[in-house]
């Protein structure tokens, strides 16, 4: 089932992915390949001699070579003296593997509505917690690149991909005008699986009527050094928005 602006079932993703790797190349195929039956958990805890899946993969040796480096460096498998290739325990995997866990259909058994909150979750803890150290260390109009952010993002509300990743520039932004730069990291990181993941699940979803008065609010305590001030504009903002969002996602999931 496919909602307006892109949101899609698994099923639809999983089809989208394999028609996308075949226009990439046999390495991307046959990563794909390796990436979603690892998802699914068909390897077990061991994956075939490179021979063999060469053989199943249609694929020369350098390609599953190649495909395998890719995996490793998710941290999905590692090279193992005496036991050739072994499946990584989940516990172990990069938060990178997100977006194809659940394009897959990961086997712990959770649904993926279930696991989409989690990262609605998480990306809310971390927010918070980058403005809550940013409030009192940033100077008076230091937040101008902030607001430019918020202006493109609230212009490009009619495209869900668009208005997020702009969404996100603002909060790197903010964390960029007070120096803080392993929260501009750690944001890179998460920016880039919620981008992918918003594309896929979300695209049609625009910010609430108040996205940009609520900013504008936030931004003023910040700059005064309003740390309570701040994180509670934002945090029931945030409480508003992700139940909206966790709704629409229950809807198509």
């Amino acid at each position: 089932m496919r909602a307006r602006g892109g949101m899609v079932s698994r099923g639809q993703e999983g089809e989208g992915g394999a028609a996308r790797s075949a226009g990439g190349g046999a390495s991307e195929v046959a990563y794909e390949r390796l990436l979603s039956q690892i998802m699914r958990g068909d390897y077990g805890e061991r994956l075939p001699a490179e021979r063999e899946l060469a053989r199943q993969l249609g694929a020369s040796r350098a390609t599953v070579r190649g495909a395998l480096r890719r995996l490793s460096s998710l941290r999905l498998v590692e090279a193992r003296q005496g036991s050739g290739v072994v499946v990584r325990p989940r516990r172990e995997w990069s938060i990178e593997v997100l977006p194809a866990y659940l394009r897959f259909g990961g086997s712990d058994g959770r649904s993926i509505g279930a696991m989409l909150g989690d990262l609605i979750a998480i990306r809310r803890a971390l927010l918070l917690s980058v403005l809550g150290l940013v409030a009192g260390r940033v100077a008076p109009g230091g937040l101008s690149g902030a607001r430019a952010a918020l202006a493109r993002a609230w212009a490009a509300r009619a495209d869900g991909a668009a208005f997020t990743a702009e969404d996100f520039e603002m909060m790197r932004a903010i964390a960029e005008s007070a120096r803080i730069l392993p929260a501009m990291w750690m944001l890179n990181d998460v920016a880039g699986i919620y981008l992918e993941i918003a594309r896929a699940w979300a695209g049609g979803l625009p910010p609430l009527e108040d996205y940009v008065e609520v900013h504008e609010r936030l931004f003023e305590a910040l700059e005064r050094g309003d740390r309570e001030g701040a994180l509670g504009t934002i945090g029931a903002y945030f409480e508003r928005h992700d139940a909206r969002l966790i709704g629409a996602l229950e809807a198509f999931t």
